[in-house]
């Protein structure tokens, strides 16, 4: 799924910093490649403001 809003793999520890992708697939795909890595996350889905 692409979207126009971008994506976000939101770590919760410092000294990680957060991943912006253009595709829900892409950020599902990174948690998982990096979840030893990433022991606290959120996949934040932008939808604009409201």
């Amino acid at each position: 799924m692409n979207s126009t809003m971008p994506i976000t793999v939101h770590n919760w520890f410092d000294g990680t910093p957060n991943t912006k992708f253009g595709s829900l697939l892409n950020a599902v795909e990174y948690a998982g490649e990096f979840s030893s890595d990433l022991r606290a996350i959120e996949i934040l889905y932008h939808i604009g403001d409201h």
